[in-house]
């Protein structure tokens, strides 16, 4: 504690929660940009409320927030400190719904037996799919909606994004009765609003399909939960009763969505005041047509104790004019980012540029750099994970020890990365004799809803290809594949997609192959982000051009090479490789951001340009871009 200065921001803040009484329902917003000590703020906050004898609750969006406050608040104020710890809004969610359950939707107990299982999760979505399967076999107007386990997978995650972001409780949703007969009308509104949304024709029918599905099961998932609550204020007035809590402490406030906006803004209405810690330009979640959900703006708006922290302890000055100058791109505005006084340094990268010289330059020069144990030094950043896979790849091959950070794919083991492998055995490019790894890339392939394969024939290759065996964990097993029946399938598919093994390989023959299958559809119906879908554009050409270039057999070796190399390693200090998403909340000494794999990111979008200032601001001394 000694040693933390109270700057003139700090204690305007300090000052604010001293006038914070119970049962106040006050809202506090402190816009708080990328290093200047958010979380060292709310901690400060929170000893003062304490002290005033208030009962205060901490909450953090993401759980690497709540260990961050956590650890914070240990190393700050020693382990026998009298301060809760901070909990995560989705445990808070559960606590709520656990102690309203009996009342409402849920069987006690279930919430904990059931919660998130996978398993549970595709039996139930499984049912909402041959719910709306039979009506749309009945009419005759859709296609049917496969049911693969990929498949469900996507509609869970489509599901999930829905109800954090709230879509459907706009008009025209709101007030139409699916169970019921829609009018033609209610039908085109519905048509107009989804294409509008750049959300599937079904996805309406088959989120209340699913509702009422999980309700039969009492079932509860991930996304359900915020969702749920946000629909149940009379359990967060239950809680609020109850807990007796005066003043909820909210960090990562920029990274809540509708549901979770709508839960916080309902306990201040139920009487306990709110400090939400958030910088607005920090908030890049866009998915699909729905467009970010900003809630630090939005609770700014209907507050008048709207407070700045703006002192970076972060990054030195040359690093801070660089994030400043990105930062009043994002917010069309002057915000005032000041630096610390340590040095720092920016280093344009003009192309030619050689990124494995460097790298390796940057690898010598942290060997004998004094670092913390277990410290990360260097970081590469780009836009999404698949601008990350060519970077990786060029690393890999060039000798240089990667690592794909957490949530980040392997190079070799993307999706676009097998489906150009089982494209090049199909077509006859690639003689080289068969490996395990063309096996796993078949079980890629055959998941695709362009090959049109129906589900009696998707479960025949499965069968002739994969063999379950293995410990049973939960309802699933350890998968093998059989890699003597990999010539089996790789002929079965050639004759069902009357694929010829006397083409050339070219890039016309390439792009046939590739619109024929659909496989760019099927890559930016799989993202998330807009990022993600313009990076899936990005991946296919880089993957189709590299086939080209190398040639079937090189290909192949390569993607064999890139495996075998990023299995190695173990032990040696790696360069870590990870998108603007995943880096959120993260800090290195060194971040590099390659021109390259970022010029997809126009700096034009305000989307862009967001991701360009969370990426240069997770930089302490060196950023090279």
């Amino acid at each position: 504690m000694s040693d933390i200065k109270i700057t003139d921001e700090l204690q305007v803040l300090l000052d604010a929660c001293a006038g914070l009484r119970r049962d106040m329902n006050a809202a506090i917003v402190v816009h708080g940009r990328a290093g200047t000590g958010k979380t060292t703020a709310l901690l400060l906050c929170q000893q003062q409320l304490a002290g005033q004898g208030l009962k205060v609750l901490p909450m953090a969006f993401s759980r690497r927030g709540v260990q961050r406050f956590n650890d914070k608040q240990q190393a700050m104020f020693g382990p026998n400190a009298s301060l809760p710890e901070c909990v995560s809004i989705e445990s808070f969610v559960l606590t709520c719904l656990k102690d309203h359950s009996l009342l409402k939707r849920w069987e006690g107990g279930k919430i904990n037996a059931r919660l998130d299982d996978p398993e549970a999760a595709k039996a139930t979505m499984r049912l909402a799919v041959t719910a709306l399967n039979e009506r749309y076999a009945a009419t005759d107007e859709h296609e049917l909606l496969p049911a693969r386990d990929d498949d469900l997978r996507f509609y869970l995650e489509l599901i999930s994004n829905l109800k954090i972001s709230l879509t459907f409780e706009d008009a025209p949703f709101k007030w139409l009765d699916i169970n019921g007969e829609l009018s033609d009308e209610d039908e085109a509104d519905i048509h107009d609003a989804l294409r509008g949304l750049h959300l599937p024709a079904y996805a309406f029918s088959l989120f209340c399909r699913y509702e009422n599905c999980r309700r039969d099961a009492t079932y509860l998932g991930r996304g359900d939960a915020a969702y749920d609550l946000a629909r149940e204020p009379d359990a967060i007035g239950r809680w609020c009763r109850e807990s007796k809590v005066d003043v909820v402490l909210v960090d990562e406030f920029h990274d809540t969505k509708a549901a979770h906006f709508q839960i916080i803004k309902a306990m201040i209405d139920y009487g306990v005041s709110v400090i939400a810690m958030g910088d607005p330009a920090q908030d890049i979640f866009e998915f699909r047509g729905i467009g970010p959900f900003n809630a630090v703006t939005r609770l700014s708006s209907q507050t008048e104790n709207v407070l700045s922290l703006t002192r970076s302890y972060r990054y030195g000055r040359e690093i801070a004019r660089l994030v400043e100058t990105q930062l009043a791109l994002a917010e069309e505005q002057d915000t005032g980012l000041r630096a610390a006084t340590h040095k720092s340094a920016y280093i344009p990268l003009a192309l030619p540029y050689s990124l494995p010289l460097l790298c390796r330059e940057l690898l010598a020069r942290a060997e004998q750099e004094d670092l913390n144990d277990g410290e990360q030094p260097i970081a590469i950043l780009t836009p999404a994970a698949e601008q990350a896979i060519p970077v990786m790849r060029g690393l890999l091959l060039a000798g240089i020890p990667v690592q794909a950070g957490p949530g980040m794919p392997r190079c070799d083991l993307v999706d676009v990365m097998q489906i150009m492998r089982i494209i090049a055995r199909l077509a006859g490019w690639a003689s080289t004799p068969l490996s395990i790894g063309d096996a796993l890339a078949l079980g890629v392939f055959i998941q695709q809803p362009g090959l049109k394969l129906s589900t009696m024939e998707l479960r025949q290759l499965e069968d002739m290809l994969i063999d379950q065996h293995g410990t049973q964990r939960g309802q699933s097993h350890e998968l093998t594949y059989r890699l003597d029946a990999v010539s089996d399938v790789l002929a079965l598919l050639r004759k069902k997609l009357g694929i010829s093994t006397d083409l050339p390989l070219s890039m016309t023959a390439l792009d046939t192959t590739l619109q024929r299958l659909a496989v760019l559809k099927y890559l930016q119906d799989r993202a998330v982000t807009q990022a993600s879908r313009q990076g899936a554009d990005f991946l296919l050409m880089d993957a189709t051009h590299r086939l080209s270039e190398l040639g079937g057999d090189g290909f192949v070796a390569e993607l064999d090479l890139l495996r075998e190399r990023s299995m190695l390693g173990r032990g040696v200090q790696k360069i870590l490789v990870s998108s603007v998403l995943q880096a959120k909340g993260m800090e290195w000494r060194v971040v590099i951001m390659p021109p390259l794999a970022w010029s997809t990111n126009r700096n034009q979008t305000l989307l862009e340009r967001r991701e360009r200032y969370v990426a240069c601001s997770r930089a302490r001394v060196r950023i090279y871009c």
